[in-house]
């Protein structure tokens, strides 16, 4: 549960705030959403492969978010 907030916690505002590409953050939810899901492993015997799925996956996830966040970010100009 604590990987798919974490998950959760960096994608929304990443797509939020258009830090990250689209397909990336939305990609970064649906983990969350499996990580959410993974929790019920421990009532439901069938959702254990979701474990795996979160923990790799979240991991692969977050490298690329770090390579893809932009280093500097423009103040954004009144008009």
């Amino acid at each position: 549960m604590a990987s798919a907030l974490l998950l959760a916690g960096v994608a929304v505002p990443a797509l939020i705030l258009r830090l990250v590409p689209r397909w990336l953050a939305i990609t970064g939810i649906v983990l969350a959403a499996f990580g959410v899901l993974a929790t019920l492993s421990v009532a439901v015997l069938a959702v254990a492969p979701a474990l795996p799925v979160v923990r790799f996956g979240g991991l692969l996830w977050f490298l690329a978010v770090s390579v893809a966040l932009p280093r500097h970010r423009h103040r954004a100009t009144t008009a």
